[in-house]
């Protein structure tokens, strides 16, 4: 399910690359995971976790939608909470660009290293997401990139409001069954 490997931008450590999975399937091995964890593991704080979604069921609406959101200069403070870091080189929010029409424009993104990393072929990459040291902590940050891809969904939300947290809220009110973990994290 998972290998350890080496990363360039890692002094001292390693990198942890799972398995291409859904959703339950990586819910599942997450909780072996954690559940088996050597005592004194510990992440510095120049790491991070990436979320990786298969771009094929995506449409470019929808990754506007997304780009939208994740970027807006309002959204920011709740971003970084969920993110459990700041922005930072790795993970910068992207400015100066009309948010919808970005991943249309930008198919294979500007650079890797924004919030959502478009420059994969197959995947779009979610990169502001701290290390997680709970199980609870990596659902929290995987629900979030589902109800991205659910919030974003053709007639869920339009485009014109798409960016804004209420509407954010509310749908995760409506399908909070859905994404406990998050909604428990978000004290909704």
């Amino acid at each position: 399910y998972a290998i350890l490997k080496r990363d360039g931008s890692l002094h001292n450590g390693v990198e942890v690359c799972t398995a291409p999975g859904s959703f339950n399937i990586h819910k599942g091995k997450l909780k072996e995971l954690y559940e088996n964890l050597p005592a004194g593991l510990r992440a510095e704080s120049t790491t991070g976790m990436h979320v990786h979604i298969s771009r094929a069921p995506l449409s470019f609406l929808q990754l506007g939608k997304m780009f939208a959101f994740v970027n807006h200069q309002r959204n920011n403070n709740l971003i970084e909470h969920i993110a459990g870091r700041p922005t930072n080189n790795y993970c910068q929010r992207t400015e100066g660009y009309s948010f919808i029409s970005h991943p249309y424009l930008h198919q294979r993104g500007v650079d890797r290293y924004r919030r959502i990393n478009l420059q994969n072929q197959e995947t779009i990459e979610f990169r502001i997401f701290s290390t997680p040291m709970t199980y609870e902590d990596s659902l929290t940050k995987l629900e979030f990139c589902k109800s991205m891809v659910g919030y974003t969904a053709p007639g869920v939300v339009s485009a014109r409001v798409a960016h804004e947290s209420d509407e954010y809220f509310e749908y995760l009110y409506q399908n909070r069954k859905d994404y406990p973990t998050l909604y428990k994290f978000l004290n909704l």
